[in-house]
Formats: C-alpha cells, structure tokens, sequence
C-alpha cells in the first residue's frame, strides 16, 4: 500500500502557479513531462536543470519518442523553457498557449502552427474472406469496396500493363537488331 509523506520528501511550488496549472488544458503525456520538469526544479529548489531524456524516461515511464514531442509542444506553447543550462517552468502563466479541447485554434490550425492532418477516406480493405469468431463473411459482403478500388485504380493498372508492354517490344526489338 502506498504510503507518501511529507517527511519523505515534496515539491515546493507557488500555490498561484498551482492554481493556473490546474485551470489549464495540458494532454496527458504532455503534462507528464511537465510535472517532471517541475519535480526535478523545483522538486530540488532549483529553478533549472539538464534534464536527460533517461531521467524523463524514467519518470514518467515514456518512450524517448514521446518525451521529445512533450518537450517541443511544450516549449511550442511556452510552458517550458530550454537554453544551454537546462529546462525550466515559464513562471509567466499569462504567456502560456493552453491547448483546446480539440488541438486547434479558432481558424484551423493547431497553436504550434501546424495545420491538422486531413482526415482520409476510408475504404475498407478488399479482403475475400475473413472469420469472425463463429460467423464467416465471403467476399458477397465487399462488392462495395471492390468497386471503389475498381474505378479508383483502373487508370494506374491500364498505364502499368502499357508501360511493361512497351518495355517487352522494346526489348524484343533491341534482341532483333543484335541478331
């Protein structure tokens, strides 16, 4: 059973700084990276410090990958600052770019500047048979999405046949001339 105390150590942080963190939208691999920067500065009354992806790592339990993308949305929307000495909290609450509800801004570009992926169409794969537990759907159920794949890519299969027609008379006639 977990059991912290006080007397086992804690994090001294301003309770205005507390109060604009908890008021503020922060994702939730992000925030962890936050809650470690502040808990290996302020954690240690520093107000600085070279924090290493391991030590991030070993923290928050994330992945090196995940850890750099926190890292550069947070210094994105200026909750943390890095330089030469090391990472720190932006104290300055009010220069924070909280995130919304939906990552985007109200013209449709995420705060970070990059605008959204567009969403892709789907088109379910066009697969001849699949089980599903006891039930096994034939490929009756996929004429929809053959037909989509059909029209969508007849012109790509005409060019490729073309092309390799063309490369086979080509080659015939370069075999004919040497002969």
């Amino acid at each position: 059973m977990a059991s912290p105390q006080c007397e086992d150590g804690y994090t001294k942080i301003a309770n205005e700084l507390l109060e604009a963190l908890c008021k503020t939208r922060i994702p939730g691999e992000i925030r962890q990276v936050l809650d470690a920067v502040i808990r290996l500065t302020y954690g240690w009354n520093l107000k600085k410090h070279p924090i290493s992806y391991r030590e991030f790592s070993n923290i928050t339990g994330l992945q090196y990958g995940h850890i750099y993308r926190a890292i550069k949305s947070l210094i994105e929307h200026n909750f943390i600052v890095r330089d030469k000495n090391g990472y720190f909290l932006q104290k300055n609450y009010e220069l924070w770019v909280p995130y919304s509800k939906n990552g985007l801004s109200n013209i449709g570009v995420s705060k970070s500047g990059v605008s959204p992926t567009p969403k892709m169409e789907y088109f379910p794969t066009p697969i001849l048979e699949y089980q599903t537990g006891q039930k096994t759907r034939t490929d009756g159920d996929f004429q929809g999405a053959k037909e989509i794949y059909k029209d969508k890519y007849k012109y790509t299969h005409t060019v490729c046949v073309i092309k390799c027609l063309m490369f086979f008379v080509t080659h015939l006639m370069s075999q004919n001339l040497t002969s």
